[in-house]
This record gives C-alpha cells, sequence and structure tokens, in this order.
C-alpha cells in the first residue's frame, strides 16, 4: 500500500486484524492516486465484535470474514471531502469500479463490483 497505513487499515477493535480482498488494497491505492488528495480512511478491516460495536450491517463489506459473501475485506470509509473534492472523488471511485455512500461525516467505498460481481450504486445514508 502506498498511500494508507496498516494502522488505518486494520480493526480498530484492538485485534489489528487486516484482511483485504485479493486487489482491494492497490485498488484503493489507485483511487487514492487518480483522486489527488488525501483519503484518510475512517473504518476499513472490522472483526465481527467491531462491527457490532459500530452498529454495522451483518454482511458488512467491511467484514474481514463475510460469512455471506464469502469474501474478505472490500470497503473502506473514509473522510468526506468538501463539495468540490467530494465531485471528484464520487467521479473517480465510479468510474475505477468502486460503489459509493456519502454521509455527512464519511465516504463509503467499495468494491462489490469486483468481489461480488455486483452493479456499482451511488447512494445516501439517510
Amino acid at each position: 500500500m502506498i498511500y494508507f497505513t496498516y494502522t488505518e487499515m486494520a480493526c480498530r477493535c484492538g485485534c489489528g486484524t487486516l484482511e483485504l480482498e485479493p486487489g482491494f488494497g492497490p485498488g484503493l491505492d489507485g483511487l487514492r492516486g487518480e483522486y489527488g488528495w488525501p483519503l484518510p480512511a475512517t473504518s476499513v478491516c472490522r472483526c465481527p465484535d467491531w462491527n457490532w460495536h459500530e452498529n454495522g450491517h451483518e454482511n458488512s463489506l467491511h467484514l474481514t470474514k463475510n460469512k455471506l459473501w464469502k469474501v474478505k475485506t472490500c470497503a473502506a470509509d473514509v473522510r468526506r471531502p468538501g463539495p468540490d473534492r467530494l465531485a471528484v472523488l464520487v467521479r473517480v471511485a465510479l468510474a475505477r469500479g468502486f460503489s459509493v455512500g456519502i454521509h455527512d461525516d464519511f465516504v463509503h467505498l467499495d468494491w462489490r463490483t469486483k468481489a461480488l460481481d455486483r452493479p456499482a450504486k451511488l447512494f445516501t445514508y439517510r
């Protein structure tokens, strides 16, 4: 990984688990490189206990071992940039095959297109 640290990517409960779906780390790095500005990660890998703590969906793509989809982590939440940079992030992420979820405080980026062979989505948290 070029732009992200182990600490940013690993589970934040203290277990330190870092298990990414093959290709997701380089894909996230490529997105960050093309985007051109920092993307501070706020949540990437989550063990089941931390996912519960974070009120994550039971089949969250942040999970290090997803029982439904049988994949490792293929989602990252990053700090939400200002409006101009947000528009660039959304455009670049969608063009690179990421799904994008926009929250007031963060942007969710996941790889359902590659890991699950599902169509990309653009959504908001409301």
